[in-house]
């Protein structure tokens, strides 16, 4: 997968953070609850979904701030900041897309929510995009069965695969930001941004001669965003 420019990589941020606020805002700002579909940019909603109007603005400080008119309805969102969360691990995501959890209720977030942070995935990812519907990224973290006899190279790749979900699934939640640091080698040193780590990650899966030892390396740098708030007290769960 070819390297985008930091204009472009720029430009995918503000998408995905754009979509991060718009969520937030309809959740917290707006009497209609979450409409259904995934976003898929600016102005382009899933069916039944209002149309948004991103305006983005630079406080000369580096600081990006959003704003989306809802047209025909007068809500006007202005966020200039959100609440982070804590970052999540596979098996956190592994049982939110499994639709027997789904079905019984017993869910962190609702089909609608988890639709939108897929949407979400699909501006930031180039690897999972465009976005993954529910049953896809089901799919990912629970591979349909015959799956182990396709080889350990499979297995190696579905294993980076559903720790580089998670670690975007977690990015788009507010777990950890663009260009949040990040310890890969467990030495108490942050020492890659999110974004880059990320780009490295679906460079490796998406190369159709990476071996084993790769895909178990962009596992390894995946996981290491997800496990960022183990034993944290203040978060829920690691």
């Amino acid at each position: 997968m070819p390297s985008r420019s930091p204009l472009v990589q720029l430009l995918r941020f503000r998408l995905g953070i754009l979509a991060v606020l718009i969520l937030m805002g309809v959740l917290s700002g707006t009497s209609g609850g979450v409409a259904a579909g995934v976003l898929a940019g600016p102005g382009v909603t899933g069916e039944g979904s209002p149309s948004l109007a991103p305006l983005f603005s630079d406080d000369g400080a580096g600081v990006v701030q959003v704003s989306v008119v809802i047209p025909g309805t007068g809500t006007f969102l202005d966020h200039s900041s959100f609440e982070c969360d804590c970052t999540e691990g596979k098996d956190f995501w592994k049982e939110e897309f499994d639709p027997q959890q789904v079905q019984n209720g017993t869910t962190r977030f609702d089909p609608e929510t988890l639709q939108i942070y897929l949407g979400i995935v699909g501006l930031g990812s180039g690897y999972f995009s465009p976005a993954l519907t529910a049953a896809e990224a089901n799919s990912v973290f629970h591979p349909p069965k015959g799956h182990d006899s396709e080889g350990k190279l499979a297995r190696a790749k579905n294993n980076a695969e559903q720790q580089a979900l998670a670690a975007w699934l977690n990015f788009a939640k507010g777990g950890v930001d663009w260009d949040e640091l990040v310890d890969t080698d467990a030495d108490g040193q942050s020492d890659a941004m999110f974004a880059a780590l990320m780009e490295m990650v679906g460079t490796i899966l998406a190369d159709p001669d990476a071996t084993k030892s790769d895909f178990e390396h962009g596992k390894d740098l995946a996981e290491s965003i997800n496990v960022m708030d183990e034993g944290n007290p203040d978060c829920e769960s690691g």
